[in-house]
């Protein structure tokens, strides 16, 4: 089983080589872009916003109430991220070939 620091490690240099590849641009540059969407979505997420990206999906936070936990604690009021594809993407998911 891989680590999940190594699979991000992997989806990311995966997305940066695509992006070197695709758009024949410089190493470096792929991997600055690349780093700045990601970093502007976690920022935005932080800050509660949602992000929506078109053909792909949205990113929102749902607020989570306190609740009480049994017997005796408690799960503290807590943001969660969820993420809601687009019809394309779904279909797309729903329609690929085994």
């Amino acid at each position: 089983m891989i680590k999940k620091a190594t699979l991000t490690q992997v989806l990311n240099q995966s997305i940066k080589t695509k992006t070197v590849t695709v758009r024949n641009i410089p190493v470096r540059d792929a991997t600055a872009c690349v780093d700045t969407i990601f970093k502007t979505i976690a920022e935005a997420l932080i800050r509660g916003e949602k992000i929506e990206l078109r053909e792909f999906g949205a990113f929102s936070v749902k607020n989570i109430p306190q609740r009480k936990k049994y017997p005796n604690g408690v799960i503290p009021a807590h943001g969660s991220i969820v993420f809601k594809p687009s019809q394309k993407l779904k279909q797309a998911v729903w329609n690929r070939v085994k």
